[in-house]
Parts: C-alpha cells; sequence; structure tokens
C-alpha cells in the first residue's frame, strides 16, 4: 500500500538528491580524518547524524553508512538521532509525531521514511557495523543552542526539556566547552573565538566551561547532571541526564 501511495506522488515530490552529491559524504569524511595533527585525528571516533537518515532510501542509507564505516577508526561509532517507528499502532504523542514525519518523508523524499528499531539494525548489519545498532535513549538534541543565550534562558529552556522528557530521558547538547586554563590548541582557539562570536551577537550569549554546563544542568532540574561524552573535531557531545541511576545502568 504504501509504494502504491508513493507511486501517487511522484509528481509531488522534489528532485532526489543527485549521486554526485551523495558520493561527497564519503569524500567529506575521508577527508576530515586527513586533516590536523595526529593527537587530533584521534578524537575523531564518532559521526553524528541527525534527522539525516530517514531522508534516503535503504539502499542510499547503507551507502552512507559504508563510507562512514570506512572513514571511522575501529573504535569508531555513528550516533543516529531519529525517531522509530512503533511495530504496533500506538497513540503516543512520540508515535504520532513519528508517524507525521513518515508522511512527509513520503511525499517529499522518493525511498525515504521513518524505521523501526528492527530496520535500523538492518542497515547497520548490511552497511558492515558488526556492533549493530542499538537505541540508546529518547532524547532532546540541543545543536549550537545554548552558546546563544544566557544563563537564565538556557534554563527556561532546558527547565521546558525536562517537562516533556520520559523518565528515562536526556538532552544531547552539541557545543563547544571552553578550556579552563589558557590553551593554544586549534580547538581552544575555535572555542574563544566562537566565545567572542557570541559576545558580539548575542546578549548574553557565550561558550560555556564543563562545570557552567552541570550548573545550567542543575538549576533545571537535571538530578542525572551535564556529563561530556566524547569530543568530535573541538565539538563536544555532552549528555544531561534526567534522573542519576539511568546514566549509571547506561554507562
Amino acid at each position: 500500500m504504501r509504494n502504491e501511495i508513493q507511486n501517487a506522488l511522484v509528481g509531488l515530490q522534489r528532485n532526489p538528491k543527485s549521486e554526485d552529491e551523495y558520493e561527497e559524504v564519503g569524500e567529506e569524511l575521508e577527508a576530515e580524518e586527513a586533516e590536523g595533527p595526529e593527537d587530533e585525528r584521534e578524537e575523531s571516533f564518532l559521526r553524528t547524524m541527525a534527522q539525516i537518515l530517514h531522508d534516503w532510501s535503504d539502499a542510499h542509507c547503507i551507502k552512507l553508512l559504508k563510507n562512514c564505516h570506512k572513514a571511522l577508526p575501529e573504535n569508531g561509532k555513528v550516533i543516529v538521532v531519529d525517531s522509530i517507528l512503533p511495530v504496533a499502532a500506538e497513540t503516543s504523542s512520540y508515535a504520532r509525531q513519528a508517524f507525521h514525519v513518515d508522511l512527509c518523508m513520503l511525499v517529499h523524499n522518493p525511498g525515504g521514511k521513518e524505521r523501526t528499531e528492527e530496520e535500523f539494525k538492518q542497515l547497520a548489519k548490511a552497511a558492515g557495523f558488526a556492533g549493530g545498532a542499538k537505541p540508546i535513549c529518547c532524547v532532546n538534541v540541543v545543536w549550537w543552542i545554548l552558546h546563544d543565550w544566557s544563563d537564565d534562558h538556557c534554563i527556561k529552556l532546558l527547565k521546558n526539556c525536562h517537562k516533556a522528557l520520559p523518565e528515562n530521558g536526556k538532552v544531547i547538547v552539541v557545543d563547544s566547552i571552553l578550556p579552563v586554563a589558557a590553551e593554544t590548541s586549534s580547538y581552544a582557539r575555535q572555542a574563544f573565538h566562537v566565545d567572542l562570536c557570541m559576545l558580539v551577537h548575542n546578549p548574553g550569549g557565550k561558550e560555556r566551561t564543563e562545570e557552567e554546563f552541570k550548573q545550567l544542568a542543575k538549576a533545571a532540574g537535571f538530578a542525572g547532571g551535564a556529563k561530556p561524552i566524547c569530543c568530535v573535531n573541538g565539538v563536544w557531545v555532552i549528555e544531561i541526564q534526567k534522573w542519576p541511576h539511568y546514566m549509571q545502568t547506561t554507562q
């Protein structure tokens, strides 16, 4: 039935992404691994794809993931931020959102769709990821957002996230972390440069130290605190956990 609907909507769909555009994904990943000093390359063990795979067909997703697999070191991983379709019909707000986005993909992107947990596992297996695919948690992702705002605004935003998340929920913040002491590494210079940009353009906006992120999480009611997980090309992935015992059980 889904294929019949898709065929009927071909005239409404925008042009699919070209093969040349798609090939650039792998080339960019390999180029990143070749840049910078060796100690900086070693940190690039993670690739994050937020709301990407649902734009593509299974064949294109496998090709993209194969390029990621090729670019990553042995201990590397890909973090996919996407909806997971329920296997059975559900009426929860998260399920309704997933089904709604699935229909949007059906209309706008030939082959694009939301996927079930099993379908994500099949993609990972086909792309050569022996570790498979494992859903970790239901999250709100805050990507280059907090540095735009003052502490008061950030606390208000995080409180809204806390209210919306389930008990085992977490917020993933993708942002720079300012060093406590002066540093001259390229990543530190990048963080200080962006901090100055925030100072000029956004009243109250700034880059923050690890301790400042922890203070924001605590003030917003996140008992699990804020924990930097990994650094990717100078940008940190920070988990802000709703309850501490969930963070302990997932480590």
